[in-house]
């Protein structure tokens, strides 16, 4: 809903002062975009700056089993696991203000030019909860031998943006009502990712401690501790939150439009757009069913660094401009 009253605020804005600003003939248009994206999959990479459950002392009182180089603490975050999640698709809409230099250059290599400030909103929906597919250490380790049932899973319901972007096109003008023309941008999405997990360990203590005996020999006094079993019996850690993060972007704009009065013009605009990296903290609430932290008295807080690489979309929109 907030993106809606943005974008109706923007475009309102743009079709009553701009207006009174320019002189007929001046070069100077506004253009407003309805359409779709369609958004590749995307593949989240988790880290952690957990440790060892063992060494929970909240699930472990008195952290028997722990020894001293197993609980080392830093606070830095350590890859950990991999999600991947199909593609999405969902609406495109925006605003803008140019200026082109045909009229003022009518017989010039810059007749073709103009630039433009532009608004767009997008949403991409993925609506899908996904199996954790690949993990490392010891997560990869509970995983392969069930220890979190089917799981662990986690979900992506939706990619949004607010995004502000400076663009260059080249018209290709001739004696006919169509224009096609390409362009390029460069500007700033202002991104939120909808996204949960949920890492729920099995409620089988024989489980658990037949996993703790494979693992190592050392283990088997992990095993015999029926209080630390318990405790991780069942337990479950989970998060549902908003990331969000500011990225650079880059896109590629190509189209074509046809005048049907001197002013006004109706076209189909494409467009392929790339973010840089995203990424944003996760804080599980709670963390193996507690608050999310492993020492006594609200010490050492844990919480994830969730981030992609693989931001970006591929729209196709309605485009009318209107030209002073």
């Amino acid at each position: 809903m907030r993106a809606i009253v943005s974008l109706l605020m923007f475009v309102i804005a743009t079709w009553v002062f701009v207006p009174n600003l320019v002189l007929a003939g001046s070069g100077f248009y506004i253009s407003s975009d309805l359409g779709a994206n369609f958004s590749q999959g995307v593949e989240f990479e988790g880290a952690t700056n957990d440790v060892a459950s063992h060494c929970d002392a909240l699930t472990n009182p008195g952290l028997t089993g722990c020894n001293p180089k197993d609980f080392q603490y830093t606070g830095d975050f350590v890859p950990d696991w991999w999600t991947d999640f199909d593609g999405g698709q969902g609406i495109l809409a925006g605003a803008a203000v140019g200026y082109g230099f045909a009229d003022q250059y009518p017989n010039s290599p810059l007749s073709g030019f103009r630039v433009e400030l532009e608004y767009f909103y997008r949403e991409s929906k993925h609506d899908q909860t996904v199996k954790v597919g690949r993990a490392s250490g010891a997560t990869l380790q509970k995983i392969n031998r069930g220890e979190f049932g089917t799981g662990p899973f986690e979900r992506l319901d939706s990619l949004t943006s607010h995004n502000l972007f400076g663009n260059l096109f080249y018209d290709f003008i001739n004696t006919s009502r169509f224009t096609p023309y390409i362009g390029v941008g460069g500007g700033v999405g202002f991104t939120e990712a909808d996204y949960s997990s949920n890492w729920t360990r099995t409620a089988d203590e024989a489980k658990l401690k037949e996993g703790l005996e494979a693992d190592s020999p050392s283990r088997h006094d992990l095993a015999a501790n029926d209080a630390y079993i318990t405790n991780l019996a069942g337990s479950s850690s989970n998060a549902q939150t908003t990331l969000s993060d500011t990225l650079y972007g880059l896109q590629v704009l190509f189209g074509v439009d046809y005048a049907f009065t001197e002013a006004m013009s109706l076209g189909l605009k494409g467009r392929w757009v790339k973010f840089s990296s995203f990424r944003d903290n996760l804080i599980w609430d709670p963390l193996r069913s507690h608050d999310p932290y492993v020492g006594k008295d609200g010490k050492n807080p844990v919480s994830g660094d969730m981030k992609t690489s693989d931001i970006e979309f591929f729209g196709v929109s309605l485009n009318l401009k209107y030209h002073f």
